[in-house]
């Protein structure tokens, strides 16, 4: 009876349950559309890890305008939003392509990639995190170490959280459009639980 009734208080329209799992749905829509030109897919995440992060703080509903905002300032931190994980992909797709030529085994060449595409996303959005606005790089990477050396079974959370998405868009291509509001959920849960923005 309990559980049927909290059933009915999750989908009834206007209730906290629903609103957030449209904010979900809605986030995962706008970081997909952003991301479309694939340069800008690792600004559109880390805008909407921030935008879910302060709805979820303030209470509110997550907002397009406050997503473009979030997003416009995540793109003018061109190098470590675009050019680092421009590289990261190129260099992903390389081994994609250079691996089944030294292990023989498409099948074991695609678990590597996935799995170092998962290791280099959770590192890129923990550090995302954990940057100052204006601050240099360097300090917020070693906030980043820090934080996982007190803390690494949130970390290994959001690896197999990064693994899962990965695995969900390889299977299904179509929950591309919105997976990334599910994940970003996932990042603003685990940097709840991070040591984290102290010097």
């Amino acid at each position: 009876m309990a559980r049927t009734m909290t059933r009915r208080r999750v989908l009834t329209p206007y209730s906290d349950g629903f609103r957030q799992f449209s904010d979900v749905l809605l986030l995962g829509l706008l970081i997909f559309l952003a991301s479309l030109p694939v340069v800008t897919a690792f600004a559109a995440l880390t805008a909407g890890v921030d935008v879910l992060g302060a709805a979820r703080q303030a209470d509110g509903p997550v907002r397009a305008r406050a997503f473009g905002v979030a997003f416009l300032g995540r793109l003018r931190r061109w190098l470590s939003h675009v050019v680092v994980p421009l590289v990261v992909i190129v260099l992903l797709a390389a081994d994609l392509l250079l691996l089944p030529l030294i292990t023989s085994s498409t099948t074991l060449s695609a678990a590597i990639v996935g799995l170092l595409a998962a290791a280099a996303l959770t590192a890129g959005v923990l550090f995302a995190a954990m940057l100052h606005p204006g601050e240099r790089a360097a300090p917020a990477w070693a906030r980043t170490g820090a934080a996982l050396g007190r803390a690494p079974g949130a970390g290994g959370m959001l690896l197999l959280a990064s693994l899962t998405a990965i695995a969900l868009v390889v299977i299904a291509p179509v929950l591309a459009t919105v997976i990334a509001g599910p994940y970003a959920l996932a990042v603003v849960a685990v940097r709840a639980r991070l040591p984290q923005r102290t010097e």
